[in-house]
């Protein structure tokens, strides 16, 4: 039988403890949602979403020429909440599912609401997330 002994390891070992203790799951996934919420309000400013414009108002004589944006009331219900190692981000406002998605002609109603997104893509939020990540990463590592 033939065995390899490894030795000089606790340095390493000790900086593995000193990382564990110094990361807490919640600041990247706080920021994560803070950057989603800002990505959010800039589409309220840019009236659409990743270079999509959103479709204009059907009425001709707007009091508010912006899309979305009469009280404001939709624009600051985006919010986040962390649960169980996950951001969630979304908006209360009954209707912002409806802009959200195409609503078309239904039995409750034969309003049409065009489609305007409001979240940001897929991809989007998965550059911001690894963004968030790394960032986070290198800043414990930077601390050790």
């Amino acid at each position: 039988m033939i065995s390899l002994s490894v030795t000089g390891l606790q340095k390493y070992l000790r900086t593995l403890l000193t990382l564990r203790k110094s990361v807490r799951s919640d600041i990247p996934l706080k920021r994560i949602g803070v950057k989603l919420t800002q990505k959010i309000d800039s589409y309220f400013n840019k009236q659409g979403n990743e270079g999509t414009r959103w479709t204009p108002l059907n009425n001709p004589r707007p009091t508010n020429k912006n899309i979305l944006i009469t009280t404001g009331a939709l624009r600051s219900s985006f919010e986040f909440t962390i649960k169980r190692g996950e951001v969630i981000v979304g908006s209360k406002v009954e209707y912002s599912a409806k802009h959200q998605q195409f609503y078309g002609n239904t039995r409750f109603s034969n309003a049409q609401i065009p489609r305007r997104p409001m979240l940001p893509p897929q991809q989007i939020v998965g550059q911001i997330a690894e963004k968030q990540f790394n960032k986070y990463f290198n800043e414990v590592i930077g601390k050790v």
